[in-house]
């Protein structure tokens, strides 16, 4: 009892200096190997998680890439055919516009390919990519056959001099075989993908088999450990220490217990740190449980976000949280994109159209108000104008018959610039239409123009919202504009050719009555005429006829 004491950890607890040595050493030799196991785990786990996110990355985005390079050699094969059986090129853009998406798309599968670890898959790519060169070319000369015999008859004429083979024969015996032989590749490199997913299944199943055997190793040593430990000093504190004992065996086996209590001052120092090592790792299972149900917005606080395993949590946690934002942004632009498509594939009519385009988009992107301006060529006496075709404001749709010119306001200046202007802090003079309960007016404007691939604006989509639109928003908007373009560009496009068709069934009616005319004044003037006399009237108003037909079509 005479022995001197001294403070132990600055908590004020004094303990002899043998029981101090002894208990300070031995938890420091549990708190260094709990905290080594605890950072290998981490860094076995986020090694595995790490390496099969990047290898079920990129054979999914492989296997999206076949997918979608089948599905649009599908479609330019049909849209050809359709112009074969028709006689049209009509759909030629449309054609163009698919090719230069497979070519986009092979480029970017080209980027997967030393991720691949068949070889064969590999070669076979190589030989693949040869072969949609080759269907391009031969989808295009059958396209300049047909082209050629839908020519006038003269020129027909002139061509078949120099052209030898028919656009259908050249489509059967060309195109559709090697559209046969790149169907046939894709299904090997499908096929080649599904044994890299059997394989990259199996490597995974032997990593997690040597991530359990490592652990079981350090688990088993962290155990034999403080088994050890426990029975040297529970052998001179048995019944200081037996509780202690009992808890570190807990936490050996994973187990997170209460906190352990005692009274025995001799031990107190320890438990007090033990509980605090539970509670940090109670935080890691927490934390653990968050990323496992995808919350990351959750805040954690894992060893003060201090040390090599707090700041490692901690730098986890955030780039968890931006890869689930990104994914959540990625997946709105795609959802919007494919409602959109679907959109614009469902109607014939343009007004129709308008009104449902400028709803679904006012609504998705949670705006207050929306409306779309097309581009009225101009006439004779006036200059050209964007008219306003559908207006959507406040969950309502409006009317309006509003006209703007080059330059008028900023929905004029972004077709003057043709560049995309967003305001933030708009005035209230920018926003025409109030909610009717009254309040303020939305202040933030987004006002992007339609532009062809001839640098031409075709419309104006604006937008008002209350709330700031995100970069990715704006990004979605003008992709969303490009994909009306293509639409606005059909539409206008079978409304000139419905217009011509009427325009020339009207000639051809007149003609009818003229030819009819014709003959009845050779039957009355032929009796008293020549047949050279009355030959020749006749070839007259037939090629009149002719004429009149053909400056029809021409304007």
């Amino acid at each position: 009892m005479g022995q001197k004491r001294k403070y132990i950890f600055n908590i004020g607890i004094k303990l002899p200096k043998e029981i101090n040595n002894r208990v300070f050493w031995s938890f420091t030799l549990i708190n260094i190997s709990v905290v080594l196991v605890a950072f290998l785990t981490y860094q076995q786990i986020n090694i595995l998680v790490r390496n099969n996110q990047i290898s079920y990355q990129n054979l999914r985005s492989t296997q999206t890439y076949l997918q979608k390079i089948r599905n649009s050699l599908n479609q330019s094969s049909i849209l050809l055919q359709n112009q074969l059986v028709i006689r049209s090129t009509q759909s030629e853009l449309q054609r163009q516009n698919i090719w230069k998406s497979i070519f986009v798309d092979t480029d970017s599968l080209s980027n997967y390919e030393n991720s691949w670890q068949n070889i064969e898959m590999r070669l076979k790519f190589k030989t693949f990519t040869t072969d949609i060169k080759k269907g391009k070319k031969y989808q295009d000369e059958t396209q300049q056959l047909l082209t050629f015999e839908i020519l006038s008859p003269k020129e027909k004429n002139i061509k078949d001099t120099l052209n030898k083979v028919k656009a259908k024969d050249l489509f059967q015996n060309k195109v559709l075989e090697n559209a046969q032989n790149i169907n046939q590749k894709l299904e090997s490199l499908s096929n080649y993908l599904q044994e890299e997913f059997k394989e990259k299944n199996i490597e995974s199943q032997y990593n997690l088999s040597y991530f359990w055997t490592f652990e079981i190793i350090m688990l088993i040593f962290l155990v034999s450990e403080i088994a050890y430990m426990g029975w040297w000093i529970s052998r001179r504190y048995r019944k200081q220490l037996f509780n202690i004992e009992d808890y570190i065996d807990t936490l050996a086996q994973g187990n997170i217990p209460d906190k352990v209590m005692t009274e025995d001052i001799e031990t107190y120092d320890i438990t007090e740190r033990i509980n605090n090592l539970a509670e940090q790792l109670q935080k890691i299972k927490e934390f653990a449980g968050t990323v496992g149900s995808g919350t990351f917005d959750k805040v954690m606080n894992v060893f003060n976000n201090e040390g090599e395993l707090g700041i490692a949590l901690a730098q986890m946690q955030r780039g968890l949280t931006e890869i689930a934002i990104r994914d959540m942004q990625r997946n709105w632009v795609n959802e919007g994109i494919a409602l959109f498509g679907n959109v614009l594939r469902e109607y014939t009519d343009a007004q129709a159209l308008y009104d449902d385009i400028i709803i679904n988009l006012v609504k998705y992107v949670k705006a207050n108000q929306g409306s779309i301006f097309i581009l009225k060529e101009s006439t004779e006496n006036k200059e050209p104008v964007l008219e306003q075709k559908a207006l959507y404001a406040y969950d309502r749709q409006r009317m309006s018959n509003k006209t703007i010119k080059t330059g008028q306001g900023l929905i004029g200046q972004a077709w003057l610039e043709k560049e995309v202007i967003y305001l933030e802090e708009a005035g209230e003079k920018f926003v025409e239409i109030s909610s009717g309960l009254g309040g303020s007016l939305p202040r933030c404007i987004l006002i992007v123009p339609m532009i062809n691939t001839e640098s031409k604006v075709l419309g104006i989509v604006e937008l008002a919202s209350f709330q700031q639109f995100d970069e990715y928003e704006i990004d979605f908007v003008k992709r969303v504009c490009e994909m009306m373009v293509s639409a606005i560009s059909s539409l206008q496009n079978n409304d000139k050719t419905r217009r011509l068709l009427e325009e020339a069934q009207r000639n051809s009616q007149r003609a009818s009555v003229q030819e009819q005319e014709t003959r009845k004044i050779n039957l009355y003037s032929g009796r008293n005429q020549p047949p050279e006399r009355r030959n020749y009237q006749q070839r007259y108003f037939i090629r009149k006829n002719l004429s009149l037909l053909r400056t029809e079509f021409e304007r």
